[in-house]
Parts: structure tokens; C-alpha cells; sequence
């Protein structure tokens, strides 16, 4: 792989064509279209890109990807070594053009009163901006200071200070932490543990990450001795710094206060909007003015395109490794379910996952089906509201005792869910911390008023994420009664001052408490039973201190294989490079085309992100459909079946490649009614190997032929600026403000 990864980088094609698809054109209308202008539009300098060229872009790569400013990274299990592996690289595939862009890096500060930056942005409401603030830090090969400030500044922006203010940085210093001389110290041992599950969970991520600071730095420090795994001994640099007396965190803290503070406010315009749709819409009119000939125009794009398309050798094809769909690997585990004869509370059932973890964890998910409907709009803040279960100190054991815990409604479904992650030594203390933030939350006027003022600022960031918002409204549009789960009129009725809400998440928790079909999930080190039956035994004595309810078990159905035929076909369609990628994306009409399966509400749905023409790409996905089942021999072929399947064993391996992974596809297969993990995956596997051409057939007119079906009910969600025409073909559409919904 190393050789075909440093061929792409190194010497990329860079043709004029890939620069047509994936770059930027026009098409005959006069309509910006590529990959990478639709992308950038809209941020700053985006329309840069129309005035590129293809010379530049070539001149830019020569100058910078030359094999002299290259640092490989291979991190993880390999059967050959290092040394070996550069060994076999081809000598002209790593042969310099002479160019070295490695330098010192220099910092000067900024000249006169550059400190402070205003930027408006369009918006339809002027209600919503944002500000950032910050100092300039050490340089990039100072790893002890780079390692404090993460630590000081999790301390301050974290937990029971996550509410602070810039002018609490003085009182903090005066005050040297508030008395707490050992705050820091503390801090640094969280940030340990934190840096250490971050490592368990993702290690290839966190090891690139890591690693790519001491690439970073070495490129560009000044000094001939930092070298590349300084940040790799980043746990001897954090058991340094908890030995650090107060001093050493107060002289850090004074460089925040006694340095210039640089900030940048992004202020909302209502008009810039219409300005710059204007200038879009004449930015087109010279354009297509510009063509003297459209036709040879278009031709020129279409010959583009099909150059640019991914062609496979049949040669090359026989010679590809197909792995088995029913050989998924797994981090080895022990996974069972008890029944346990006196409930904890809602739950009488307990799931025990057995693993390699430095880290325990225990969750409880209870559902939600028969919550009252009076009750609906409340679950969300429930989850954020128990977070400030009590006092200043009780946040304090909560974060001394855990490395990670959340409470909140799984997503499109009816599930409650709150979760911790612990230490050995400290996994009981934190297990009856969370019976105790269950039980006795404290649902306060204040304190439920500041939960509602930043769940008001989470929907108006909602607002300016596409995706999120599409998820948002087509669920809004595809519930049978939506207004039993809108949460903004509680939560504006909140910002106004309407307490009432108090009463109803006591209601809310009271329910929770008394509720059944839930169930507990124990994640624990291997060989250590004895240890997690005791803690179970601990658990339910902490709870029966308060009470227990008896337990009804409820689980969801598995859908069967039409689920994963779906799945393989439209794998097929959407593989990079593929149908879809072809008929959209190589267009410049948006950025990520895909079909996914949302299996709660029962849809099959179409994304397309960042559309710079939306009607096009629909218009586009619907002509695709229809030419696969008028084409199907051209599309759906042996080899492409057999490459969609390798896709889903590799996402499927990645579910569960490190324990945090493990123990929540152990979650799911409890969910959807499985006795084990392993029984869930050998029935999936088998499932996805059985997959054929007739079950692909069979789906597509089940499913996906729906988008082409005349009459057939669709739901078509358009999110755009206001005033952008929808092309008559796609039928009539209810045009709304986002605020109306």
C-alpha cells in the first residue's frame, strides 16, 4: 500500500479534466460548478478558486510535495519492518525535484492595532454571532509548556468552571486557585486518565495525532535537536507536571492575563445575503455570456467527466483480494447476559462485557415508549439537566472519580441513556455518584434555566449546520404528530421565564426511576469476575437504599436480509469514483451524494451535502435510478457486489477495534435481541454472505425504484437561501423559513 499512497501523493496526475470536475467550471448556463468551489464558496477567499488555474495548482504541488518534505508515519501491527519497507520503495517514486520547504518558523507580532477582527456573514436572522479569543501560544517543539497550557486550559474550561468568564482569570490568580493548591495537580491526573481512554479507545487516531505534532514541530522548529517522538513521551511530560508546585500553574495563568488578547467576533447580516446572491446571480449572467458555442461548451464538461471516471482492468480486478464477509475480527471478549433475581431499579437484566480495558464503564438505558405524552418534550433536558445534579463539590467527586460521562436520548430512538467510565480503584464510588445523580437530582428554577439557555444556543448552532438540520426537519415533517416532540416552544417558554417546567422534570425523573425494561451494562478487565459481581452486588445495595421496581423487558425487532442487500446495493452505487460519485459529485453539483438506511422511522433516504444546485443532483440521483434498472448488467456486476461487501467487512472490523467500540456493539446486539455479540455477528455475516444479484434486485424494486415511482409518497427536503428557483421537474414545493419550523 505504501508505494501506491506515496505514487497518489507524489505524483498525482493533476490533469486538465480532473481540474474541470474536481476543481472548477461552468457549465452552460453560466453556473459555477467543481468539487472543491463547492466546498469553499462560502468561506472566505472561496471565489478565489474561480480565477485558478491548473498550471497553478501543478506549480503549487511541485513546490511543496517533494520527497524531501515528507515524513512517513506507519502506525500499527505490521509483518514487515520499517527499514525493510522503505527498502522496497521504487528509487524514482522517492527521488527529490530538489525542492526543501523545511525552515524555522517565524512568529513576529502583529504590527499596529491588528488584534481584533469583525467579520459579518450572512444570515436570515441577526439574532445569532459567535466570538473567539485567544493568546499566541508556545512554539510547536515546546512540549512541557504546549502540555501545560491543555491541561490549564481543560481545568478552566471544564466542569464546574465551565461557565467562566474572561475576568475570572484575574480572581483565579489572586485567589491561586481558588486556596486549592493541589487544583492543577488533579487536573493533570485527569488529563492523564483522559489522554490514556482517548489512547484505549482510538489508538491509531490518537498515536497519528500525537505523532503529527512531532512532525509539525521538527519541520519547522528552529532548534537541530527536536526529534520526531518528543510528543510520544507525552505521559513522562504529564507525570512531570503534576509534581509541579502551585507557582509553576500561577506564572502560566499570568501569561494569559498580562498578554494581548486576540479575538474575533463573526457578526450576522441579514442583507449580506441578498448581496452576495445578487453577485452570484451576475457572476453567472457574464459567464454564460462568455460561451459563444454552448453546445461545444457542454461537450467539453461531458468529455471531462468520462475522462476523469475510475476504469478497473478485468486483469486487475482477478488480481484484488476479496476478504471473507463472514471472517470479521474483534478485540477477543467475553460477552453474557443476566437475569438478575431482585431488579436495580428499572432494570432486572445486566450486561457483562469482558475485555482488555484499563477503563470500566456502566451504563443504564431504560426505554421511553410509554413515556406520557405531557412528558415528551422534556426527555432532552432531563439529560442535560442532570449533569448539575447538586453542589459545586458533588461536580468535583464527579470528575475525580470519572474519565468520561454523558446522559442523553439515543438518537432516533425512545432510549434513555446515561453512562460513566471509571478507574479500577474508583468504578464503585462513581457508580453510586450516579445513582445518586438519578435519584436525587435537583431540579432547580436557576439551574433548569441555564440548561434551557444553552440548549437554545445549541439549535441556533443547529441552524447553520445543513445536515443537521435536514435530519431535524425531515423528521419534523415525517412524524405522525410532531408537536408531542418539539422541544422549542418548552424551551423558549423557558427563556422567558415559565418555571412550570421544574414540576415536570421531577414528574420526568420520578418516571425514569420507576420505569422498566431497562437494563445495565458492566464493561470490566478480563479476570476480574469475582470483582464485577461484587460491584453488581454493590450497585443494587445503593439502589435498594432508595428502592426498586420490578421489570418488563422490551426489544426491539432485527430486520432481515433485505437490510443488508440494501446496504450492498447501494455500496455499489456510492463507492468513490462510482455511479453516484459520476453523476454527481464529478459534476460539481455537491459534495457527499449518498443513499442510507434509517432504520427507526423506516426510511431509506438521499443526502446530498454542500449542493451547489440541488434540483440538478435529485434530478441526477433520479436518472441514475432509473438506468440502473434499465442497465443493470453495466452497474451491478460480480466484482462490484464482492468490493461493496470487502467495504462492509472494514466498517464492520472498525466497529469494533477498541474497547469502547466493543462494548457498544455488544450494546447493540443486546438492543436488537441477540443473547451475545458473537451471535450477532455470525448471524450478520451470514447474512451479508448470502447476499446475491437476485436479492439486489429484488430490493431495488422494493426500495430504491421508489424514487422514480410515479405517485409513489416521497418526501423531498430542500435546504437553501431564500429566492434560489427549484426546478419545475421536481414537482411543487411548501417554501418556509427556517424559523417557522
Amino acid at each position: 500500500m505504501l508505494p501506491v499512497f506515496l505514487d497518489h501523493v507524489l505524483h498525482p496526475l493533476l490533469s486538465d479534466d480532473q481540474f474541470v470536475t474536481e476543481v472548477y467550471h461552468f457549465d452552460a448556463d453560466g453556473k459555477e460548478r467543481g468539487v472543491v468551489f463547492s466546498e469553499m464558496v462560502m468561506r472566505e477567499n472561496g471565489r478565489d478558486i474561480a480565477t485558478l488555474t491548473n498550471q497553478e495548482v501543478i506549480d503549487y504541488h511541485r513546490k511543496f510535495y517533494d520527497a524531501n518534505n515528507i515524513t512517513v508515519l506507519l502506525v500499527g501491527s505490521f509483518s514487515d519492518s520499517f527499514e525493510s519497507v522503505l527498502q522496497q520503495l521504487p528509487a524514482d517514486l522517492v527521488t527529490s525535484g530538489g525542492c526543501d520547504s523545511r525552515k524555522p518558523v517565524e512568529c513576529p507580532e502583529p504590527v499596529g492595532d491588528r488584534w481584533s477582527e469583525y467579520i459579518r456573514f450572512p444570515s436570515a436572522s441577526a439574532d445569532t454571532g459567535s466570538f473567539k479569543f485567544g493568546w499566541r501560544g508556545p512554539m510547536p517543539d515546546d512540549a512541557v509548556a504546549i502540555t501545560a497550557l491543555e491541561i490549564l486550559l481543560r481545568y478552566l474550561t471544564e466542569g464546574y468552571f465551565e461557565s467562566l468568564l474572561i475576568q475570572e482569570l484575574q480572581r483565579l490568580y489572586d485567589s491561586k486557585f481558588d486556596g486549592n493548591a493541589g487544583a492543577l495537580s488533579q487536573a493533570a491526573k485527569e488529563y492523564r486518565q483522559s489522554f490514556a481512554m482517548g489512547l484505549e479507545d482510538s489508538p491509531l487516531q490518537k498515536l497519528e495525532t500525537t505523532l503529527i505534532r512531532d512532525v509539525t514541530a521538527s519541520h519547522w522548529s528552529s532548534s537541530s535537536e527536536f526529534r520526531v517522538g518528543t510528543y510520544a513521551r507525552v505521559f513522562d511530560v504529564i507525570d512531570e507536571l503534576i509534581q509541579k508546585p502551585v507557582d509553576f500553574w500561577l506564572d502560566l495563568l499570568k501569561r494569559f492575563i498580562d498578554t494581548r488578547v486576540y479575538y474575533v467576533a463573526a457578526v450576522p447580516d441579514t442583507e449580506l445575503g441578498k448581496k452576495l446572491e445578487q453577485e452570484r446571480r451576475d457572476i453567472e449572467q457574464r459567464n454564460a455570456q462568455s460561451i459563444s458555442d454552448k453546445d461545444r461548451h457542454t461537450r467539453r464538461i461531458e468529455r471531462a467527466v468520462e475522462a476523469s471516471k475510475l476504469s478497473i482492468p478485468d486483469e486487475l480486478k482477478r488480481s484484488i483480494h476479496i476478504p471473507d464477509a463472514q471472517k470479521i475480527s474483534s478485540l477477543p471478549h467475553v460477552h453474557e447476559v443476566v437475569e438478575l433475581a431482585t431488579p436495580i431499579g428499572p432494570a432486572a437484566v445486566v450486561q457483562l462485557i469482558e475485555l482488555e480495558t484499563a477503563f470500566p464503564a456502566l451504563s443504564l438505558s431504560i426505554p421511553l415508549q410509554n413515556l406520557p405524552d405531557s412528558l415528551f418534550a422534556y426527555d432532552g433536558d432531563i439529560s442535560d439537566t442532570a449533569r448539575r445534579v447538586s453542589c459545586t463539590e458533588f461536580d468535583r467527586q464527579l470528575a475525580a472519580t470519572t474519565v468520561s460521562k454523558w446522559a442523553y436520548i439515543v438518537p432516533n430512538t425512545d432510549i434513555f441513556y446515561v453512562y460513566l467510565k471509571s478507574t479500577h480503584e474508583n468504578v464503585d464510588v462513581a457508580s453510586n455518584l450516579l445513582v445518586r445523580a438519578l435519584l436525587f437530582a435537583d431540579f432547580t428554577a436557576e439551574r433548569t434555566l441555564t440548561v434551557a439557555q444553552k440548549l437554545l444556543s445549541n439549535i441556533a448552532n443547529q441552524k447553520l449546520l445543513s445536515d443537521c438540520m435536514l435530519n431535524e426537519i425531515t423528521w419534523h415533517f415525517s412524524a405522525q404528530d410532531p408537536t408531542n416532540r418539539s422541544r422549542w416552544g418548552v424551551i423558549k417558554s423557558l427563556d422567558s421565564g415559565d418555571t412550570r417546567i421544574v414540576d415536570q422534570l421531577n414528574e420526568l425523573q420520578s418516571y425514569i426511576a420507576n420505569g422498566m425494561g431497562g437494563f445495565w451494562t458492566f464493561t470490566f478487565s478480563s479476570g476480574q469476575r469475582e470483582k464485577k459481581m461484587r460491584s453488581i452486588d454493590k450497585l443494587a445495595q445503593d439502589w435498594q437504599d432508595c428502592f426498586g421496581r420490578p421489570f418488563d423487558e422490551q426489544l426491539a425487532d432485527l430486520p432481515g436480509i433485505d437490510y443488508y442487500a440494501l446496504e450492498v446495493l447501494i455500496s455499489v452505487l456510492q463507492r468513490s469514483g462510482g455511479p453516484l460519485y459520476n453523476a454527481i459529485r464529478s459534476k460539481g453539483l455537491g459534495y457527499t451524494p449518498s443513499f442510507w438506511q434509517d432504520m427507526v422511522p423506516g426510511m431509506l433516504l438521499f443526502v446530498v451535502d454542500r449542493a451547489s444546485d440541488a434540483s440538478k443532483a435529485i434530478l441526477e440521483m433520479r436518472a441514475l435510478v432509473s438506468g440502473v434498472g434499465e442497465h443493470w448488467d453495466k452497474y451491478i456486476t460480480e466484482f462490484e457486489i464482492a468490493m461493496a461487501k470487502s467495504e462492509m467487512v472494514c466498517r464492520a472490523t472498525d466497529s469494533e477495534c477498541s474497547p469502547h467500540l466493543q462494548t457498544f456493539y455488544c450494546y447493540v446486539s443486546n438492543i436488537l435481541g441477540f443473547a451475545s455479540a458473537s451471535q450477532y455477528t455470525v448471524w450478520k455475516n451470514a447474512h451479508i454472505s448470502a447476499v446475491k444479484d437476485a436479492d439486489l434486485r429484488r430490493v431495488y424494486d422494493l426500495y430504491l425504484k421508489r424514487f422514480v415511482t410515479p405517485g409513489h409518497p416521497l418526501l423531498t427536503v430542500v435546504l437553501t437561501p431564500s429566492g434560489t428557483e427549484i426546478s419545475a421537474e421536481l414537482g411543487k414545493f411548501e417554501v418556509k423559513m427556517l424559523d417557522e419550523l
